[in-house]
Formats: C-alpha cells, sequence, structure tokens
C-alpha cells in the first residue's frame, strides 16, 4: 500500500496529504472545541435565566411598601451577587488559571472528565487553588501527579454531582 502511494504522482501525494492533515483538523475541531463550545452556552443559557428570575422577582418587590421594598432589594441584590459567584467548572477556566500550563489530554465521558496537564509547581499551585474554590459544584475522584524532566504532569478526574443519574 504504501509502495503504491510512493509511486504517484507529487501532486496527488501532497493532495493526500493535505486530505489527512484536513480531517485531523476537522476531527479535532469536532471532539474539542464543539463540546465546550456546549458547556459555555449551557453556562450562559443557566446564567441568563437566573438573571430572568431576578428581575422578575425585583418586578414584583416594587408593589410593597417602602420600608419592605428596602428589605426585599437587599435580599434580590445579595441573591443576585450569590448567582454571580456561582462557580461552574470550565476547561477554558482551569487552562487559563493554570497560566502557561499546557493540556495534553482531555477525555470526557459519562463519569466526568480525564484532564491530563503538564505544568510546573506554581502552576500547578494555581489549578489546585481553583480547584478548590469548586470543591461544592465538582467532585475529583482521582488525582495524581508525577514529574517528568522537570515538570509535573497532572491528571485528574472531575466529575459534576449534578450530572450523574
Amino acid at each position: 500500500m504504501l509502495l503504491r502511494w510512493l509511486y504517484l504522482s507529487l501532486s496527488l501525494r501532497v493532495l493526500s496529504v493535505m486530505l489527512i492533515l484536513f480531517l485531523c483538523w476537522l476531527a479535532g475541531d469536532r471532539l474539542v472545541v464543539f463540546p465546550v463550545s456546549q458547556q459555555v452556552a449551557s453556562i450562559a443559557a443557566r446564567q441568563q435565566a437566573q438573571q430572568r428570575a431576578c428581575i422578575h422577582a425585583l418586578a414584583s418587590l416594587h408593589q410593597l411598601g417602602a420600608a419592605r421594598l428596602l428589605l426585599a432589594k437587599r435580599a434580590v441584590s445579595q441573591t443576585l451577587l450569590l448567582a454571580h459567584h456561582t462557580a461552574v467548572f470550565a476547561l477554558e477556566e482551569l487552562v487559563s488559571h493554570s497560566r502557561g500550563g499546557k493540556l495534553l489530554s482531555w477525555q470526557p465521558d459519562r463519569q466526568g472528565e480525564v484532564l491530563i496537564l503538564k505544568l510546573n509547581w506554581s502552576q500547578l499551585q494555581r489549578v489546585l487553588a481553583y480547584l478548590k474554590t469548586l470543591a461544592a459544584h465538582i467532585e475529583i475522584p482521582h488525582l495524581i501527579i508525577r514529574q517528568d524532566a522537570g515538570d509535573l504532569i497532572l491528571t485528574i478526574t472531575v466529575s459534576r454531582p449534578d450530572e450523574k443519574e
């Protein structure tokens, strides 16, 4: 098979290599970028729904008396602040918190997401601090840190308790 390919003209060989590279790019786009963008869209939709609910609650509270309105506005502003600071795990956030860390592998499945990151010590500390802020929203059943030629390889499995059936 390889010998047949070598006997093809140069233009056909170049065209076949370009086709293979295009198919690899297309598969990478569908397997990595598309699921991440779906997660971002889901988070944005959830935040918009929370914002609409708070606005609706505020509008209904305007019918109350002045003293009760002041207390109600305070409660709504606290709810909005809490909804704004609700942390949700996102792959882009994890990689950005590593500040230069390299994502070696990402495998989402029904039990969670398996991530392998190449980091230095300070990047590892930032990633662990970010994961700590999400402790109420995610579970990390597996976490392995190993050293590889001066760098640290972090392998973690992240799952969301609300997505388990």
